[in-house]
């Protein structure tokens, strides 16, 4: 089955064509729509850590083999962490 055009939508369609050619493309992009951009949520407060049941490692803390950490310089904040790891040395 073949669909039929109509006239007056070919002449449309012929038209869109022209203008897309006389146009330079840098202005083609004004036509364009932008995406709209959701703006950056507010940062986090600080948490505070008053509380001594709570434990906070240093920065950029993990576990390289099996008793051997690496870490950032540790804050006052990490301390209790890091006595609850029973460390023998700290390098």
């Amino acid at each position: 089955m073949k669909l039929e055009v109509m006239p007056k939508q070919r002449i449309l369609e012929a038209e869109q064509r022209e203008d897309a050619m006389e146009m330079p493309s840098l202005e083609l992009w004004k036509l364009e729509k932008l995406p709209k951009i959701c703006p950056m949520p507010p940062p986090m407060p600080p948490v505070a850590c008053d509380d001594e049941g709570t434990l906070v490692p240093p920065l950029n803390f993990a576990m390289v083999d099996d008793g051997i950490f690496r870490s950032g310089f540790p804050e006052a904040t990490n301390f209790q962490f890091l006595k609850s790891l029973n460390l023998r040395s700290i390098v």
